[in-house]
């Protein structure tokens, strides 16, 4: 029994270690936890991770760099599945067991191994790329295509200056059929952004040439990647230039590209767009067939009219202004108002005016409510304005309103 209550004790105690492991890595790659010697000792004494002071470390950012959303959803299970498997199955005297691993982000893990300080140079390289190459063979059987940047093994105070490191390396190097990448033999190149053909492109989406301009970036991509200048800088460049080629045409039609890509789906596949050019195609892809789509609504504009009349009629009650209404249909207020005046033959405000004093005029004749109360009901705070809009609309106070219709019923029951 002693024994028992021994294991289950033991297992509650590795629980929370792990827990406790995890806390610190998280503070030190979140730079919360100080990488001065003297202050990272206290730390580590804080934690109970006395351990570490005789470790080094080796951290490994997984990217991935294809946009698949059931890959994205089983990196982390795959990562945590295969580190076990191939540190047990692929290492010798040298790395002794994953330290610790998390996820970033939905397209990039991290995960870190331990090797005793004084291990034998080349013992550890070899077990480095043993493990990788165990580690790429799996993502590949999981259907995960990923880009893996090592780093170099240091002490636990070395550790975020190593993954900054690596987040460099990853950023500039060519992305090319290389899917390990390391720091150690990383040598930085220079890889100047060629500007592409943008008025060309411009020209393409203004006639409807869409398929024509997906073929001229995908032509721009491939000669980029054969040139090895096909990197997340490169990449990231483009993009920019891409979201302000559409964002400047669909201005050019009146329509606030801010308000109508301001979203989470677009901010998803914007920010996997620099991880390949696959990704940077998805994010083209969905850049124009919104902004197509959009325009073709805004060439209807009885379709915006018929939008913007139906939320007055549900909210005209509410303190509406002409920006709000312009958010809704992502238009300039400037342009919504001629458009809506042009159709509806009245004005925004007028509208909204006449159905306030629509439902005043109703209120007045069919209830005894206050009238302060109906001004507050028919969507105006202030008591002498709504009054003074009421005569100008109808010729006659809200109370003479009232004694007017009631004076009316009694001719109408006689």
């Amino acid at each position: 029994r002693q024994n028992e209550a021994f294991k289950e004790s033991s297992r509650y105690w590795e629980q929370n270690r792990q827990n406790v492991v995890e806390y610190f890595w998280t503070g030190v790659l979140a730079r919360d936890v100080s990488s001065d010697e003297e202050e990272l000792n206290c730390k580590i004494e804080e934690c109970g991770l006395d351990y570490i002071r005789g470790k080094v470390f080796l951290p490994i950012v997984i990217q991935m760099v294809r946009d698949v959303a059931e890959s994205y959803a089983g990196l982390a299970d795959a990562v945590d599945a295969l580190c076990t498997d191939c540190l047990e199955d692929n290492t010798g005297d040298g790395v002794e067991a994953y330290e610790f691993h998390a996820k970033i982000s939905d397209h990039t893990y991290f995960l870190m191994l331990r090797a005793r300080m004084n291990s034998d140079p080349d013992v550890l390289r070899r077990d480095v790329e043993r493990f990788m190459g165990f580690f790429m063979e799996g993502m590949e059987k999981a259907e995960l295509n990923v880009l893996c940047g090592v780093g170099m093994w240091s002490t636990a105070n070395l550790v975020y200056e190593d993954v900054s490191c690596i987040y460099t390396m990853m950023y500039e190097s060519p992305r090319n059929k290389k899917k390990v990448l390391y720091l150690q033999e990383y040598e930085p190149v220079s890889m100047m952004y060629e500007v592409p053909d943008l008025k060309n492109w411009w020209d393409m989406m203004k006639y409807g040439q869409t398929g024509e301009l997906k073929e001229a970036v995908e032509r721009y991509l491939d000669i980029l990647a054969g040139q090895q200048k096909l990197s997340s800088r490169n990449l990231q460049q483009l993009g920019l230039d891409l979201t302000q080629m559409v964002y400047s045409w669909l201005g050019s039609m009146n329509i606030y590209a801010h308000m109508l890509f301001d979203n989470e789906e677009n901010n998803k596949i914007y920010g996997r767009a620099a991880l390949s050019s696959h990704n940077m195609m998805q994010y083209l892809e969905y850049l124009l067939s919104k902004a197509m789509e959009y325009k073709d609504v805004v060439e209807r504009p009885h379709t915006i009219v018929d939008t913007i009349r139906d939320y007055m009629d549900h909210h005209f009650q509410e303190n509406l202004s002409r920006d709000d209404l312009s958010r809704l249909v992502f238009l300039n207020p400037d342009y919504l108002s001629r458009l809506f005046k042009k159709e509806m033959g009245l004005s925004i405000s007028s509208y909204l005016i006449q159905k306030r004093i629509d439902l005043a005029k109703e209120l007045l004749s069919a209830t005894r409510t206050p009238v302060s109360v109906i001004s507050s009901q028919a969507g105006y705070d202030n008591f002498a304005y709504f009054t003074k809009v009421f005569k100008e609309k109808t010729g006659m106070s809200p109370n003479e309103y009232r004694k007017n219709c009631q004076s009316a019923d009694r001719r109408d029951k006689r």
